[in-house]
This record gives C-alpha cells, sequence and structure tokens, in this order.
C-alpha cells in the first residue's frame, strides 16, 4: 500500500508541478492556475516562514510517506531530487532553489498578466 501512495505522489506532484508550469499558457485553467501557485505561495511562504523557506506540505506528505518504506536520502526539495535522481548527480542545490523560484515567478507572473476575469 505505501508504494501505491508512493508512485502515486510521485506522478501527482509531477503533475502539479507541470501545471504551476504550464498552467498559465491555456485561458481556460487561468483561474485554476492561479489558485495552484497560490497554495504554493502558503506552503512556500507561509508555512515556510516557520518551518524553512521553500517548504512544501505536499513533499513533506512524499518524504513521510517514503520513509515509512524505509527509503531515505531525499532534500527538502522535491524537484532538487528529481534532477539528481534522473538526470545529474552533484549540480549546485542553491542554483537549483533560484531555478525554480525564478520559474514559479515568471509563470505567475505570466498567469497573472494574461488573466481576463
Amino acid at each position: 500500500m505505501l508504494r501505491i501512495m508512493d508512485y502515486s505522489l510521485h506522478a501527482f506532484h509531477c503533475i502539479f508541478i507541470l501545471f504551476s508550469i504550464a498552467g498559465w499558457a491555456h485561458p481556460a485553467t487561468h483561474e485554476y492556475h492561479l489558485i495552484v501557485q497560490g497554495l504554493v505561495a502558503v506552503s512556500w511562504f507561509g508555512i515556510g516562514y516557520f518551518t524553512y523557506p521553500g517548504f512544501c506540505l505536499l513533499t513533506k506528505l512524499h518524504w513521510l510517506i517514503r520513509e515509512k518504506r524505509g527509503l531515505t536520502n531525499q532534500t527538502d526539495s522535491y524537484i532538487y531530487w528529481l534532477i539528481e535522481s534522473f538526470i545529474a548527480k552533484g549540480l549546485n542545490k542553491q542554483r537549483i532553489d533560484r531555478i525554480i523560484m525564478l520559474i514559479y515567478v515568471l509563470c505567475t507572473t505570466a498567469s497573472v498578466m494574461t488573466f481576463d476575469a
């Protein structure tokens, strides 16, 4: 059961990230995209204010499930973990975090600027 939850969270997490990046591009998804970006902001900056900057509730939940499966070596960043696991090892985490933040800001700005209420 934990394996299914782990894989399901991988799928959901990846879809959530992709929608956060591309959801602004189609007018029909603008409203949903702004909601997603707001949820990310609440997690990263709201809850992150009390824990650490960039805190993600989804990542925390995912890591708890992976720990119960006996899997370790997770970072506090799901995207960085994906990059380290599947693309390249030894990259500068701070640089990756800055790139992630830049993409978030650009995508949120694009969504706000193209939103037609």
